[in-house]
């Protein structure tokens, strides 16, 4: 984005478009109903290079062509669209707890992904204070006090909080009005990182805390790819 008066632009967050690829199939006109009615009625694609990877689409155009004698076969063309642009695991993971053992911790998860995470869910185990979680490439979400035995559990497709007693993925107290989180595209995300391999890639993710006891973190979710 241009500004008036400055030499270059203002940096803005880069997005990806939904891909729009288009699927042809070949097959007889007689049966061209029952191919319409389950590419429009389907929700997802299985990859068939990794296994274990799904994509969400969803129709946006067909067009059959017919040819043979007197039509009897039909090459239908359907444009189909990945609202979610990228590939995602079929089955959610959960790190091992790590604890939280000094102010600054360094979690690795979701190895080999190479697009950016935007549902992951986090949970921290108290006791701890001021506590902060941060991407390696820049968003983060925060958090002032969680006591003993207590869990924080974050959202990040929501960006809502939750607070349970017990060892649990769901429910608990709402604690959204006291979480902060943002980023340069307004929220939080796991992002692809590397050391020196671009082959060896996960998400990193650093812990900060003022004090802490008995603390520890995991995340779960499903890795995102754009392959």
């Amino acid at each position: 984005m241009s500004v008036a008066g400055r030499d270059g632009g203002v940096a803005l967050p880069g997005r990806l478009e939904a891909p729009r690829p288009t699927l042809v199939v070949q097959t007889g006109r007689d049966r061209l109903g029952a191919l319409v009615a389950l590419v429009a009625g389907g929700t997802y694609l299985k990859s068939s290079t990794t296994p274990g990877r799904r994509v969400v689409f969803e129709l946006v155009e067909m067009s059959p062509e017919l040819y043979g004698y007197e039509g009897s076969v039909v090459d239908a063309a359907f444009e189909i669209r990945y609202p979610g642009a990228y590939w995602r695991d079929t089955v959610e993971s959960t790190t091992s707890a790590t604890p939280l053992s000094g102010p600054s911790v360094a979690l690795t998860a979701f190895t080999g992904i190479t697009a950016p995470i935007p549902d992951a869910v986090i949970r921290v185990r108290g006791a701890a204070t001021a506590i902060q979680v941060t991407d390696a490439a820049g968003s983060w979400f925060s958090y002032p006090s969680l006591a003993a035995g207590s869990y924080l559990r974050f959202h990040a497709a929501t960006g809502r909080a939750f607070v349970t007693s017990s060892d649990t993925w769901s429910g608990g107290q709402d604690v959204s009005g006291v979480i902060d989180f943002g980023g340069n595209r307004g929220s939080f995300e796991i992002t692809p990182q590397y050391t020196t391999d671009p082959l060896t890639r996960s998400g990193l993710l650093v812990v900060t805390t003022a004090s802490r006891s008995g603390a520890e973190i995991q995340v779960r979710g499903r890795g995102a790819y754009i392959e």
